[in-house]
């Protein structure tokens, strides 16, 4: 008799564990909830017992514990059933992986173009993006020191997020993915040629958008550099393109007298900060420029997106004018008028 009392009392426990631990009635609506990068126990236990999938967060917290769980689990967008209860929520957590969403990010995207592709992958408000990318306190603790914001800073890659990815999450995984990058680069030219790290960034940035072709990247960049040696002005198109956010299409007079500290027509020097953020090769071309003593470029006619080269102001008209007379040649037998 006494036996089949301690019986009874096992069973009693057990089925007030069933229906403590396990699923409850009515647990069929779906709560989706995102668990962000470097959430607590605590705060996923929160997070669960707010939205009604959960009843006992001590229990769940041991079992997530006892179960090796809490060690385990990736950040990401789960799906629970309302009142599905502590042991199928600790069995959701360690055996499903949250979808990742790939996101290609190319070279030579500003802050808004990059929100702009980011933001409709990752379901997030592209504002708060580029309010966090341009937020003091944010960029000094994830950007190099100098830096006024995280442009030039979020890294032209395919990222694989998680989905649930918030803004912040994604842009401290850009600007990792920078410093990554940039420690695998030689910097020792930096203290020879007296520029910061931000200065890099920014040459590299320039050479990133007037670079059409990979392999005139370092001819370009020492292009740059011989002209801030002599205090000649970069004369970089793309700078003025910038402060306009004016992509495409021929710039305007007015534009191009622009009084921004970014038109590079009218200051010497480089501008406040990157214009864009560069790839590896544009890095390491303003890092290792070629030697040379040109001073000027100018794109051929032949749209190969090659540039010609010169070292005298005299050399760069000629060739300009050879290249206007290709181009107009081109129009009139497209049958078009030029004047």
């Amino acid at each position: 008799m006494r036996k089949l009392g301690g019986l009874f009392v096992l069973l009693a426990i057990l089925a007030g564990a069933v229906y403590v631990l396990g699923p409850q009635p009515g647990s069929h609506e779906k709560v989706s909830i995102v668990i962000h990068r470097g959430g607590t126990s605590r705060s996923i236990a929160d997070s669960l017992s707010r939205h009604d999938i959960i009843s006992l967060r001590p229990v769940f917290l041991a079992l997530l514990k006892w179960s090796g769980t809490s060690r385990r689990i990736h950040a990401g967008r789960y799906t629970f059933s309302k009142r599905e209860g502590a042991i199928a929520a600790v069995f959701e957590l360690a055996t499903v992986r949250p979808k990742e969403i790939a996101v290609t990010i190319p070279e030579g995207l500003t802050v808004e173009q990059t929100a702009a592709r980011i933001a409709p992958a990752l379901s997030f408000d592209t504002t708060e993006f580029i309010d966090l990318c341009r937020d003091s306190a944010f960029t000094a603790a994830v950007a190099p020191s100098g830096a006024a914001s995280l442009e030039g800073f979020l890294f032209p890659d395919t990222y694989a997020f998680t989905d649930g990815t918030t803004p912040a999450e994604a842009i401290r995984r850009m600007a990792g993915q920078f410093r990554q990058k940039w420690a695998m680069i030689d910097t020792g030219l930096l203290s020879p040629r007296s520029l910061s790290e931000v200065q890099i960034v920014t040459l590299a940035s320039i050479v990133e958008k007037e670079a059409a072709v990979a392999s005139e990247r370092p001819r370009i960049a020492g292009v740059f550099y011989n002209r801030i040696r002599i205090g000649m002005s970069l004369g970089a198109d793309p700078t003025v393109r910038y402060v306009f956010k004016k992509f495409s299409g021929p710039l305007l007079a007015s534009e191009l007298n622009t009084e921004s500290p970014y038109n590079t027509r009218r200051h010497a020097g480089l501008p406040p900060g990157p214009i864009c953020s560069p790839g590896l090769a544009s890095l390491q071309a303003a890092l290792s420029p070629l030697q040379t003593n040109e001073l000027y470029f100018v794109a051929k006619w032949d749209g190969s997106g090659e540039h010609e080269f010169s070292t005298t102001n005299e050399e760069h008209n000629r060739k300009k004018m050879v290249i206007r007379y290709h181009n107009v040649r081109r129009l009139r037998q497209k049958g078009l008028q030029v004047q």
